[in-house]
């Protein structure tokens, strides 16, 4: 679900760098709408950082590890922050849909390089630990434990990437 037109998608995301500062926009913006209680109007600026923050995580070029893990780390504060204002406008359906696409992004997500396993790994615990909130707020959902068992051997396997690499 794009959150970004077509029209203004092909001048926003030309780039890295103006798409760096369309996502630090939107998502001061989005920060300051929710700060004054007003997630209703949050929702549009932090799906737009979502989609700015998809497009730098699918990027062809191989990153120096810091960038990939910022672009990691901009996906991931943009889906949980989308899925905070869902909750605060009682939207846990949506809360639950933007909380499971990024957890499955980056169950999916496939190291570049072999240093990135650990923080993937990271921002894979983050998540889990959001969606196991979604859960004690409103319950099991339809797929949980499968979705524990995929976490399980995805963490699993990033570490022991980690570990042959360090022998």
């Amino acid at each position: 679900m794009p959150f970004i037109c077509s029209h203004h998608r092909k001048h926003i995301l030309k780039c890295t760098k103006t798409a760096n500062t369309h996502w630090n926009n939107w998502t001061s913006q989005g920060m300051q709408l929710l700060n004054d209680q007003r997630p209703d109007e949050a929702v549009s600026f932090f799906g737009c950082s979502l989609d700015v923050a998809t497009w730098l995580v699918d990027q062809p070029k191989v990153y120096q590890l810091n960038q990939l893990n910022e672009y990691f780390e901009k996906l991931s504060l943009s889906s949980f922050l989308l899925a905070e204002c869902c909750s605060r406008i009682n939207q846990p359906e949506f809360e639950l849909h933007f909380l499971l696409q990024l957890h499955h992004r980056l169950l999916e997500g496939q190291p570049r390089q072999v240093s990135l396993a650990w923080p993937l790994s990271g921002y894979i615990r983050q998540s889990l630990e959001r969606l196991e909130d979604y859960v004690e707020r409103y319950g099991i959902f339809k797929g949980y434990e499968t979705c524990l068992q995929d976490t399980r051997d995805r963490l699993q396997a990033l570490n022991l990437n980690v570990q042959q690499q360090a022998c």
